[in-house]
């Protein structure tokens, strides 16, 4: 099962290389790793998903009274919604509409 897995993960690994989404390293520390990076196209491709996304959560939006909204705001920043950071990070986001830098 774990072989399994790990062959899906290369498969698609080696599939978003081919369309030029991603692009693998060598690890200047472990030369055994690759680390693998998005490419510009990939970065243009996720910052027009996130625009459509962000149209449609607002549109979603559009009719939930603010204080509702400030309310699940508060939630998010508040607590944990996965022990996976990178989703909790991107969900609270999404809802807030805050960015880091």
């Amino acid at each position: 099962m774990l072989l399994s897995a790990i062959n899906q993960y290369y498969q698609l690994v080696d599939n978003l290389e081919k369309l030029k989404l991603v692009k693998r390293i060598s690890s200047k520390e472990d030369r055994r790793r690759n680390l693998i990076y998005l490419t510009d196209t990939a970065k243009k491709l996720q910052e027009q998903s996130m625009e459509v996304a962000d149209q449609t959560l607002n549109e979603a939006l559009a009719s939930v009274p603010a204080e509702d909204v400030e309310l699940c705001k508060a939630y998010f920043k508040r607590y944990t919604i996965t022990s996976n950071k990178t989703y909790k990070y991107n969900l609270w986001l999404r809802c807030t509409n805050e960015k880091p830098y």
